[in-house]
């Protein structure tokens, strides 16, 4: 993972703060595992809220193509009804 652009979202202040560098080229072993290791954990965190938005769109669009079906049904039954064809 590219946590790299990332990083360089991080304010100035925060880095400095926390006794890390501004720059990623200057990270060392330890911190650049633990960048690694955040960014994947959040991605990863962010890829599985997709997936769960990505079904319930899918179960959207199911139910909205059933209430289509539905209504164009009842729009045939009504027009039956009305003596129209």
């Amino acid at each position: 993972m590219n946590y790299h652009n990332e990083y360089n979202k991080i304010p100035l202040p925060v880095l400095l703060n926390a006794d890390f560098p501004s720059n990623t080229a200057w990270l060392s072993d330890g911190q650049r595992r633990l960048m690694e290791y955040v960014f994947d954990e959040y991605y990863k965190e962010i890829h599985e809220e997709l997936k769960k938005c990505q079904e319930c769109i899918e179960e959207l669009e199911d139910e909205q193509r059933y209430l289509q079906d539905q209504s164009a049904d009842l729009q045939h039954e009504l027009n039956n009804l009305a003596g129209e064809k």
